[in-house]
């Protein structure tokens, strides 16, 4: 009896340490720079985030996940933070402020402030790549000023 108890204590260590494990290697927490608002207010600047990296393929990403970027700018490469608004396959435009997907009008209740006037012809996102905007449509650093991003660029999804 007291040799099943070692083992099971064992086991259970065993696993605590394996749940640890996988944790660790999936996930990191970030904090946005107060500088970092354009995703205000789903993200707040300050805010420390909880990064999901346990991606392995442009199949495990959705419509309006948040995620962090690396792009390479004349400072160098920085980290970006955008919404996802256009995966691969997808066709998307902008027609006074508002977004169209796929030829359907998307309703963004996230967006704080709606922005009017803003134009986009519609693109094709490649395969490989995602159309990412901001939530304040003002700041240009999206898909937008960039371009569609390759899937390999980002560097988490935001989990709070």
């Amino acid at each position: 009896m007291w040799i099943i108890k070692e083992y099971a204590k064992a086991i259970i260590a065993l696993a605590v340490l394996g749940l640890l494990l996988w944790f660790q290697a999936s996930y990191e927490f970030t904090m946005l720079p107060a500088s970092a608002v354009q995703m205000t207010p789903t993200i707040p600047a300050n805010s420390i985030y909880m990064l999901d990296q346990s991606f392995r393929s442009p199949g495990d990403f959705r419509h309006e996940d948040i995620v962090f970027f690396s792009f390479q700018t004349q400072k160098g490469e920085e980290i970006f933070v955008s919404r996802v608004v256009g995966l691969p396959g997808d066709r998307v435009a902008m027609r006074d402020g508002g977004l169209v997907r796929n030829g359907e009008s998307v309703e963004e209740t996230y967006l704080a402030v709606p922005f009017t006037g803003i134009q986009l012809e519609e693109i094709a996102v490649p395969r490989g790549y995602f159309y990412v905007l901001n939530d304040v449509r003002g700041q240009l650093n999206d898909s937008r000023s960039i371009g569609p991003i390759p899937w390999t660029a980002v560097y988490g999804r935001a989990r709070k």
